[in-house]
């Protein structure tokens, strides 16, 4: 009778939980339209406009995908739509993910990693839902991506992947890394229809995309590869205190080897390692912006949202490396506290964030970036003995 009655408040519990979580969606769907067209978000509305009007889309400051034009075309029904798509989008992605996190692992200390990641974070709050950025959509093609990993998928999973890529590019490089699958006691699989579905899915929006607007999206992506190094990246802040090198200034000019190396790097070990996907993806992803020169930390949403679903793999190690994540999760809501509402409550920017960004953000990452693949290999190899 105990259990039953424990089981039945723990229900109720989580009841209350998802009427909560409902309630917030809803709210800050509403803040979200309150606050207007805010940030980069104004920038979005000229180029949708651009867009619209017949224009070529990439001709002025829009480095983003075909898809951020696909969802321009909601401009026409309200100047607001596109932004409430978004952010709608991840609201219902998140309530999904809470739904998950509470059925599959309770409303226990596992959970703890999405409350700092999510609900709580400046982070998701400040660029994601106030401000509406196009990565809240990315963050919500891949929680879907992760839905569908997890019921064996594959192609549905890259075809998620591929439309998120059609967002913003770098999301492509994740394909290799939710395509890691392994079986106990069998060696390490790829899952090529993944890869296949995401790569075709990207390939034809780019297709299409010169069929409709032209050859403004190839300037855009060769535009993007030179652009300058930015805020959190450690190359920005190189040239600043006079460090820069001929080493540094080569990464700095071929920096997208590097950003395919690094990935690379880590695919590899994961591989070698036979690291769960969402794991090795989590890492990867890590090492991708750890190393992109262009270092804006509004790329890190969708990076918080994998976190946060990291105890669905119900794995120990899974669960271990949430929690080491917490410190990196932490610091980005520190990071966007003090890049915008700091600046509102106190009247100017932190000089850390214009001067040293990049240099206090680079051993965060790669603490965080080390100790997540020495605890996978630690674990990997307790797994080994128990076998």
């Amino acid at each position: 009778m105990q259990a039953i009655k424990a089981n039945s408040e723990t229900d109720g519990l989580e009841r209350s939980f998802r009427s909560v979580v409902i309630f917030w969606s809803i709210l800050l769907l509403i803040y979200s339209a309150y606050c207007g067209i805010l940030f980069d978000h104004k920038h979005y509305v000229e180029q949708w406009q651009l867009m619209l009007s017949g224009g070529d889309p990439w001709s002025t400051d829009n480095t983003y995908g075909p898809l951020h034009n696909v969802v321009g075309y909601l401009f026409l029904i309200h100047p607001l739509a596109p932004k409430l798509f978004m952010v709608g989008a991840l609201l219902f992605a998140n309530y999904f993910l809470f739904e998950a996190l509470t059925r599959r692992r309770g409303l226990t200390i596992k959970f703890l990693p999405y409350l700092l990641a999510v609900p709580t974070n400046v982070l998701v709050l400040g660029m994601g839902l106030a401000f509406g950025l196009n990565d809240v959509l990315v963050a919500a093609l891949l929680i879907f991506a992760i839905f569908a990993r997890f019921k064996g998928l594959y192609s549905t999973t890259g075809v998620l992947i591929g439309l998120a890529a059609l967002m913003k590019f770098y999301p492509i490089l994740l394909l290799p890394f939710f395509a890691l699958e392994y079986e106990q006691g069998k060696p390490s699989k790829i899952s090529w229809s993944l890869i296949i579905a995401g790569s075709i899915v990207f390939a034809v929006g780019i297709g299409a995309s010169y069929l409709v607007w032209g050859p403004g999206l190839f300037r855009a992506i060769a535009n993007g590869a030179e652009r300058g190094a930015s805020l959190m990246s450690i190359f920005a802040d190189i040239p600043r205190l006079g460090w820069d090198t001929p080493v540094t200034n080569f990464m700095a000019r071929y920096n997208a080897l590097f950003v395919l190396a690094g990935a690379g790097i880590v695919w590899l070990l994961a591989f070698v390692r036979r690291w769960n996907w969402l794991e090795s993806a989590v890492l990867g992803y890590l090492a991708i912006l750890m190393i992109y020169k262009v270092g804006h930390q509004q790329f890190f949403m969708p990076w918080l949202f994998l976190v946060a679903a990291l105890p669905l793999v119900g794995q120990n190690s899974s669960d271990r490396l949430s929690f080491l994540m917490i410190p990196m999760a932490i610091y980005l809501s520190v990071f966007h506290f003090a890049f915008d509402l700091g600046t509102n409550l106190m009247g100017n920017r932190a000089e850390w964030i214009e001067t040293r960004a990049g240099i206090i953000s680079f051993p965060i990452l790669l603490v965080s970036l080390l100790v997540g693949m020495i605890s996978l290999h630690v674990s990997h190899n307790q797994n080994k003995l128990r076998a």
